[in-house]
């Protein structure tokens, strides 16, 4: 086995079923679950910043977008969808709203 297939985190079980993936922001965990098919299509072309997330939300059109996404595919610990009033009420910051649209696309992809 090469020293690459010693770095493959296999994908878990839960998000293969569409349960989804975990992550923290302080001491709250939320879950991130997989796009829908229809959905990723319309990801696809809808131009939302991956990375710096300060350009989605300066830009109207986008920060709804996000909004529809967060709400969609992000649920706290009580299971309520996320958005982007409940992000900021829960004091993410821009890594950690960086971190879930990379790990929506990862866990979709």
């Amino acid at each position: 086995m090469s020293k690459e297939e010693n770095n493959v985190i296999p994908t878990p079980f839960s998000v293969m079923i569409g349960e989804g993936e975990t992550f923290k922001v302080g001491d709250t965990s939320y879950t991130v679950k997989p796009m829908l098919v229809g959905d990723a299509i319309k990801f696809l072309g809808e131009s939302l910043s991956i990375g710096t997330q300060i350009f989605n939300l300066a830009n109207k059109k986008a920060k709804a977008k996000l909004d529809e996404y967060l709400t969609k595919y992000c649920t706290n610990e009580k299971n309520e969808p996320m958005n982007i009033d409940k992000i900021v009420e829960d004091e993410w910051n821009l890594v950690q709203l960086k971190e879930f649209m990379r790990k929506l696309c990862d866990i979709s992809g």
